[in-house]
């Protein structure tokens, strides 16, 4: 009797194993993602990138002003006036951070003053506007991947103090990369060409690494990771090959991704 009794048990036993394992899946893959995998990659990795750089590339310089247009228009405006609000104005925020905050204000203050010096009100009303801007960008997309890291776990300090430096490096070298030969042009690139290929290591590498590393819970951050670090590559990518409207379009979908990212 307990022999008929453990033969039509075992089925049902083994049955429920793949069942639970499938559960327990799809538990921790729905845990990585900040809201849900839809919003996400929508939001926040923006997936759709590479289709608005086809667009624009096809559709040539009318369509990419029409697409910069209005993306200014509607999201990067309202983006950029909320930022300063939500900055100055949260003050637990500011009063965690008031040393931080007064030295980039004395930066944002010193450096373009010595701008104004040399040159004159536009450019250094350009200078502090990009200034910013740059490390806006890279300080917002660092932010998000480090709150996916958190969702995730596993992370030691030491990696998550690495990973900052690294990703921040990276994309503030490009930011400023991008200036740098937008204003002195081809003789912009003359020396930046070993500099050019050792900071593009830097996101390959850590992209291999977050493959390498993927588990369910680790989806979400992957998937975002790998788009930023693609679209600051290929920015870096259309500077070193000296490729003008590729730059631009991208820098246009960068601005797009970056906004759509914050106000989400």
């Amino acid at each position: 009797m307990s022999q008929i009794t453990q033969t039509t048990l075992l089925p049902q036993v083994v049955a429920t194993q793949p069942e639970s394992s499938v559960a327990s899946f799809r538990q921790s893959l729905q845990s990585g993602w900040l809201v849900d995998p839809r919003y996400d990659l929508f939001f926040f990795a923006n997936l759709g990138w590479p289709v608005l750089v086809f667009l624009q590339w096809w559709g040539g310089l009318e369509i990419q002003s029409g697409i910069s247009f209005w993306q200014v228009y509607f999201i990067t405006t309202p983006h950029r006036w909320i930022t300063p609000a939500l900055l100055f104005l949260e003050r637990d925020r500011l009063q965690a951070n008031k040393t931080k905050y007064i030295l980039i204000t004395v930066c944002l203050l010193t450096i373009p003053v010595a701008v104004k010096i040399s040159t004159g009100a536009l450019t250094c009303l350009l200078t502090i506007d990009y200034i910013w801007n740059a490390w806006h960008f890279a300080a917002q997309h660092h932010g998000i991947y480090s709150i996916y890291g958190r969702k995730a776990g596993g992370l030691s300090p030491g990696r998550l103090r690495i990973d900052k430096w690294l990703m921040r490096g990276f994309l503030l070298y490009v930011t400023f990369r991008i200036a740098s030969w937008a204003s002195a042009g081809t003789t912009a690139s003359q020396g930046w060409g070993i500099l050019d290929y050792a900071f593009a290591v830097i996101p390959v590498s850590m992209i291999l690494r977050e493959l390498w590393q993927l588990k369910a819970q680790t989806v979400g951050r992957c998937l975002y990771f790998t788009s930023v670090m693609t679209l600051y590559l290929a920015m870096l990518g259309a500077v070193v090959a000296q490729n003008p409207m590729m730059l631009l379009v991208l820098t246009t979908v960068s601005a797009l991704f970056h906004s759509i990212e914050y106000l989400a």
